[in-house]
């Protein structure tokens, strides 16, 4: 049994044995404090990591909101500009026709007023026609020797008017 002693080998496992009992009782302190804050900073950066994440999730929620606020408030502004654009026609119709309807009536003026004057030239020239016609064969009746007649019918025309006056 001594031998085992002499043995190279079993001073080499021995001493082996012995480090590491030694770095086991002295070692075991600082590597377990050393996995100790090792897991504290995993737990810390899995603690931010999950904060960051409910603030992101918190912040998705809230552009999505934003999003279909955005998305109805641009339908409601383009439902206003059509009701504004039908507005617009119907008052642009509405201002047409109301023009139309003035323009027509000026027209309507214009043309009375052409056919009076029309009218007015018309009985002004007739009445010029009928006085030279007139004149005319008054002339010629009094060429004729007729003027005692004329002068007799004439008198009886006075008479009468003034009779029936």
């Amino acid at each position: 049994m001594l031998d085992i002693f002499s043995d190279p080998y079993t001073w080499v496992t021995i001493s082996f044995l012995g480090f590491v009992a030694i770095v086991y009782f002295k070692g075991k302190t600082s590597i377990t404090n050393m996995l100790d804050a090792y897991i504290a900073s995993i737990r810390a950066q899995i603690k931010e990591a999950e904060k960051l994440n409910k603030e992101a999730l918190a912040q998705a929620n809230e552009f999505e909101t934003k999003h279909k606020n955005a998305l109805a408030e641009a339908e409601q502004i383009v439902a206003d500009a059509k009701t504004q654009a039908q507005n617009i026609l119907v008052s642009g119709e509405k201002e047409v026709e109301a023009r139309l309807i003035a323009r027509e009536k000026q027209l309507d003026a214009e043309m009375a007023q052409l056919k009076e004057n029309a009218m007015s030239e018309l009985r002004t020239h007739m009445a010029k026609l009928i006085e030279s016609e007139t004149q005319a064969l008054m002339k010629a009746a009094l060429k004729k020797g007729g003027s005692n007649d004329l002068i007799k019918n004439s008198i009886a025309q006075v008479k009468a008017a003034k009779e029936a006056a």
